[in-house]
Formats: structure tokens, sequence, C-alpha cells
């Protein structure tokens, strides 16, 4: 079974950290303009696509392998990598800022965020080695307490950066990247890790492993650039403001998901090796299935139902765009959030050449139906017809993933389904009690949102009381 005492000491810092960046939101989102959002949105599309090459995807295989030798062999390929791509983007920085000026109009970028890229772009390859390494070394908390202090350094830089509009919120983010950097080095500065390895032994990994950087590195690419698809068609193609809009609602909701989803896998992913020697994957997939739904499903089915009451109230009516946009995304979100955390099943069953395929195929459906609808019709209706094909594509995956597995998924959809009949129907009740005037729509909001959040609590403490009582029954 996998370990919710982990899974939830990861997603306890990711969420910890994300519900700061939401609360901060209520503040920046009034202080800063929607262009100021959408360029901020550009630069961590960019860094988040890029930032697939920084470590050719190395840093997969430090958790699974089981020679801690080899695994430092690992670690360095990762760093190396990392470095020599990020002289390449020094070098692509300078020439965009001081050379190609018309290419930095285009782009709508000051020249001081286009030298503070390759910063991101070498913290954000250095950060998620450093996650993986720590991951090897069952440093949960080091992670957690890494995400909020890169949160809580990242808003108050904001916050102090506000009249540097755009740049300011990207200063924020790289300030906040290098800071959780460090506290993970410190973490592990008594931890032996590194071994000597030889020049022969390093090629020799490489090859062994060759199949993250040629297979699992594409794949991860197509995936990210199909998630972040949105918004560079919105940036590039029509107005930093659309962006903007789409950018807060990434932030309030797509990128939580994102990062709680990441923890989840980094636990999931260094026990999945394990168990899939020993033939228990199966389940472990239908108790992570299960716990995820039940915990995003309420939260996700209230702001579906109240997005444009929650975002006008907390962000002012000047976003209200963006709750049209978070009511469409919010099924995809839900979706990544019970779906993502198993695609590293890719990597343990040496699939990466498939998942590459797939994800081009996805890139593509999804990339050119949205710029054409966008084109032809509104981007909002671009918006909902990627957000429907996600969602389908992350619940089928799901799907396949219980058929490869030989696990049967009707017990886990069950489960799941009387989980939302509890918690769904006193949401119901709440909304058309504001759909007939009966109660204020806002306080059906706020009763419907604590529900959701008391409920989710409790599910969580009771699988992991569960969990306890189950593994001292064993010991």
């Amino acid at each position: 079974m996998i370990s919710l005492r982990n899974t939830v000491t990861l997603v306890g810092g990711a969420a910890s950290s994300q519900i700061l960046i939401a609360l901060s939101s209520l503040l920046l989102a009034r202080v800063y303009a929607p262009d100021d959002f959408g360029t901020f949105g550009f630069y961590l599309s960019t860094i988040l696509v890029f930032g697939v090459f920084s470590t050719l995807r190395f840093e997969l295989a430090i958790p699974i392998v089981k020679s801690h030798r080899r695994a430092n062999a690992l670690f360095l390929l990762s760093n190396y990598a990392l470095c020599i791509l990020t002289s390449i983007s020094v070098f692509a920085a300078f020439y965009v800022g001081l050379v190609k000026s018309d290419l930095q109009s285009w782009l709508s970028m000051e020249s001081g965020a286009v030298f503070l890229w390759p910063i991101g772009f070498f913290l954000f390859g250095r950060f998620r080695l450093e996650t993986f390494k720590a991951t090897r070394l069952k440093k949960f908390g080091a992670i957690s307490s890494a995400r909020i202090v890169q949160a809580a350094f990242m808003i108050s830089a904001q916050v102090l950066a506000i009249p540097y509009g755009a740049v300011g919120l990207i200063f924020g983010h790289v300030l906040g990247l290098g800071v959780a950097v460090s506290v993970l080095l410190y973490s592990g500065r008594n931890e032996v890790f590194y071994y000597k390895v030889s020049a022969h032994y390093l090629f020799s990994t490489a090859a062994k492993y060759r199949q993250f950087p040629v297979y699992s590195t594409w794949g991860a690419l197509f995936n990210t650039l199909g998630s972040q698809v949105p918004m560079l068609i919105l940036y590039g193609a029509f107005s930093a403001t659309i962006a903007g809009h789409f950018a807060l609602a990434q932030r309030v909701v797509m990128s939580p998901v994102a990062i709680v989803g990441q923890a989840v896998s980094q636990v999931f992913l260094s026990e999945s090796g394990d168990s899939f020697r020993a033939g228990t994957l199966g389940s472990k997939v239908s108790t992570l299935v299960e716990f995820s739904a039940k915990i995003v499903l309420p939260l996700g089915f209230v702001f579906f139902l109240y997005a444009e009451t929650l975002v006008v109230t907390v962000f002012g009516p000047s976003w209200s765009q963006a709750s049209q946009i978070l009511q469409v995304v919010a099924p995809w979100a839900i979706a990544i959030f019970i779906g993502s955390p198993l695609s590293t099943l890719f990597a343990v069953l040496n699939l990466e050449k498939q998942a590459a395929i797939i994800q081009l195929f996805l890139l593509l459906i999804r990339g050119g139906l949205m710029f054409w609808l966008s084109s032809v019709y509104t981007p909002q209706v671009g918006i909902f017809a990627f957000s429907a094909v996600s969602t389908v594509y992350w619940l089928g995956f799901v799907y396949w993933v219980f058929r490869k597995l030989g696990t049967p998924i009707s017990e886990t959809l069950k489960a799941i389904a009387l989980e939302m009949i509890f918690i769904g129907s006193g949401v119901v009740i709440l909304y058309l009690l504001s759909v007939f005037g009966i109660l204020p729509v806002l306080i059906c909001a706020a009763l419907s949102l604590s529900l959701a959040i008391t409920r989710v609590f409790y599910i969580v403490k009771l699988t992991v009381s569960k969990q306890g009582a189950r593994g001292e029954a064993d010991a």
C-alpha cells in the first residue's frame, strides 16, 4: 500500500505553499494589471516547456535505482546537462535582449525579464534535481518545507516589487526558487550521497538509461507543451490581457493542482518500483486514485458552481472574465489531479517511447483544435475545447492503467460515487437555495466551500489513521 503518511507530508507542504500563493493573489490581482499577469504567465510557460530539457530527465531514475553509486551517476549526468543548457540560455538571453530588440518587442517583455530567464531556467532544473535526490533519501519533510519557504519568499518579493510590474512578478518567482534550492541543499548536507564515479561509469549509466533523454524527455515535452499551449496561444496570437485572465485561473486552480499532483507523484514513484516487483502495484494505484478523487472532487465541484461569485468577490469585478475561464478548466484540473501521479508508471513499466507518441498526438489534437476554434470563434471556445479533450484523455488514461495492471476499477468507482453523493447533496442543496433567492449566493458559496474543506480534512485524517493502524497490526 502506498505510504499515505509520506503522501500527506508532501501534499501538506505543497498545499500550504499553494494556499499562500492563492491568498497573495487577493492583493496582487488588485495591484498588478492583467497585462502583467499575462507576461508573467508567458514567462512561466516558457520555463516549464524548456525546463523539460534542463536535466534530460535522468533524475527520474534517481529514486528507483537500487545502487547508490548509480543514483549518484544519474545525479551528475543531470547536473552536467543543466549547466550546459543554462550556458546556452545565457547566450540566447543576451542575443534577444541586446541584439534582437524587435524579437523582444514582439514578445512584449522588458529587458529585465529577458535576463532573468536563464536564472529561472537554472534554478527550476536544480530544484527539480534536488527534489528527486531528496525523494530517494526519503526527506519528504525537507521537500515540504522547501515549497513553503519558496512560496513565502516569492510572495514577499512580488509584493515589494509592485512598482516594477511584470519584472517584479518574475523576480519573485526566481528568488523563491533560489531559496527553495538552498533549503534542500542544507537539508542534505550530512547525507552520504556522493560517490566517486569514473567517466566510463558515467557513459555506461547514460547508455543504460538513455530512454529517459531519448523518449521520456520528448514525452514530457509534448505533455508540458500541451498543458501550456493555452497560455502560449493566448499571449502570442491574441493579447497579454486575455492571457492575464487565464494566468490568474492557472494561479488559483491549475498550478496548485499540478504542484500537489507532483508531490503525490514523488511518493508514488519512490515506492512503485518495489511494488511492481512485489506484484502489489495494482492495489497501490487503486488506493491512490480513490484517495485523490475524494480530495479533489468536492473542492472542484464547489469552484465550478461558484466560480463567478468567488472570483469577483475575492479579486474584484475587473477579473470577471477569469471566472468564466476557471469554470471551463475546472474539470481538466480535477482529471489532472487524479491522473497525473500515475504518469510515472511509464518509467516503471519502460513505456517511455509509447508515452512520447501519445503525448505528441495529444499535443497536435489539443493545440490545433484550440487555435482553430479561438481564431474562428472566441478564445473562450478554444479553451473549452482544450479542457474537454484534456479531461477525456486523463480519465481515459486512468482507466487504461487499471486495465494494464489487471486491477478491477468498479470498487474504486463505487467508493468515489458514494463520496460524491454524500458531499455533493449538501453542496447542491445550498446552490439551489442561492438560485431561488432563499439565501444570498455569497453565503451559500462560503458554506459550500467550508463543507468541502472540512470533508477533505476528515478524509485525509481518516485515511492516515487507518493506514497507521494497519501498519501496527502488520508489525
